[in-house]
């Protein structure tokens, strides 16, 4: 049962109707488990508790290290990492993090919940923020691999969009800026497998003007799925997408690729 929107189910909905379908409508959980998936929550829980407690340097890697122990048993789908590697690439990364960004914003709100209400005959919005800056900057973290690294691309376009609509509505002012701060990874082809092996690489700091019009595109555009969902419509992705490529539920044998 779908009881409230947000920027992930939005983008899902529009990217393949048929798993919020599985997930929001049958309650059928996704059953693969990525490692990127499992070391980025690890990293944002370590970055939480490096605010909230202002956390030494050895204490934030330390910290770190607990969450990837626990949050990678679950994973099931490695690619060409192994748990050591990431473990290793996530210790260069908190490192680098708290040598170059931890000091860089003054954070005044951690892990912020936005919670936008539509009125009594739509769906309400939640999100979270990452941070908030004393100055009005909302901060969101990325370490995927798949990702631009730019705030005008389509990825982000509608995290910044409901972040800056949130706040506005919250605080009754547009937000200074959206920034994102993205992990780069670098790649290398290994010679006896083929495959890429994927090395942190540093960060993005990617700043956003927020828009009044970008705002308004994707109010629409919630609009839109909460018809969609409503009617009962759920498109499936496109044959060739990776979305669906990757999906855990084409793998189950649930997806026959019908629309409901």
């Amino acid at each position: 049962m779908i009881d409230h929107l947000s920027p992930s189910t939005a983008q899902a909905y529009r990217t393949c109707g048929k798993q919020v379908y599985f997930s929001k409508i049958l309650g059928i959980e996704n059953p693969t488990h990525y490692a990127m998936t499992s070391y980025g929550s690890a990293m944002h829980r370590a970055i939480e508790r490096l605010y909230k407690e202002n956390l030494s340097k050895e204490d934030y890697v330390d910290t770190f290290v607990g969450e990837w122990d626990v949050l990678s048993a679950e994973v099931n789908n490695w690619k060409t990492d192994s748990k050591e590697y990431l473990l290793q690439e996530g210790k260069k990364a908190c490192e680098e993090f708290y040598d170059t960004i931890y000091g860089k914003y003054d954070i005044e709100l951690v892990e912020q919940k936005f919670d936008i209400s539509r009125g009594e005959s739509s769906l309400p919005i939640l999100c979270f923020a990452d941070a908030i800056t004393k100055d009005g900057i909302v901060i969101d973290y990325k370490f995927g691999r798949g990702l631009s690294g730019t705030a005008d691309s389509k990825s982000y376009a509608c995290n910044m969009a409901t972040y800056a609509w949130a706040y506005k509505d919250k605080f009754n002012k547009i937000p200074t800026k959206i920034v994102f701060i993205k992990e780069k990874w670098s790649k290398r082809k290994d010679r006896e497998t083929g495959k890429y092996i994927f090395s942190h690489a540093g960060f993005v700091i990617d700043e956003k003007d927020v828009k009044e019009e970008e705002i308004e595109f994707y109010k629409n555009v919630y609009d839109n799925v909460e018809v969609g969902i409503q009617a009962g419509v759920w498109l499936p992705a496109s044959d060739e997408s990776y979305f669906c490529k990757t999906c855990g539920y084409k793998e189950m044998g649930l997806c026959k690729r019908m629309v409901y």
